[in-house]
């Protein structure tokens, strides 16, 4: 491996969690689902997700450069990726999206858990991951398939 590529690859890996929560604000604002449905332009996206437009285009040119979606005059597409992210999609990954992004938290605690042993995710969310999963119970059961 190159000088280069171990820079690529080390990049990647420092901003992986932004490329996460970016896929679960998508997924959780069901943007992926708009445009399988016909909403495909920048200003129509913001107005049907309730979202800012400006903040909105960041995002989706950032998931563009990772493949999600392709942009074609001025008109968002699914990729094969971006379509993953639909409800009714087969094999859809939606709800794991949506999921997932919600433990940020608990990764942001890893250096706390490696010098204590404590669990981060109890130190970000005041329980332990069982125990918040008893209190978002009826959130879990209503992301999974």
């Amino acid at each position: 491996m190159s000088v280069a590529e171990a820079r690529e690859k080390l990049s990647g890996l420092l901003t992986g969690y932004a490329l996460t929560q970016a896929v679960y604000a998508i997924a959780e604002l069901g943007i992926p689902d708009l445009i399988a449905e016909g909403t495909t332009r920048l200003d129509d996206l913001a107005e049907a997700s309730g979202t800012d437009r400006d903040a909105l285009f960041r995002v989706l040119r950032f998931l563009v450069g990772h493949g999600l979606f392709l942009l074609r005059d001025g008109a968002y597409e699914l990729t094969p990726v971006g379509t993953l992210l639909t409800s009714d999609a087969e094999g859809s990954r939606r709800n794991g999206a949506r999921l997932f992004g919600r433990f940020l938290p608990a990764w942001g605690e890893i250096h706390h858990t490696m010098k204590t042993g404590e669990s981060g995710f109890g130190k970000a969310y005041g329980k332990g991951l069982f125990d918040f999963f008893r209190t978002i119970l009826p959130t879990v059961r209503s992301l999974m398939p």
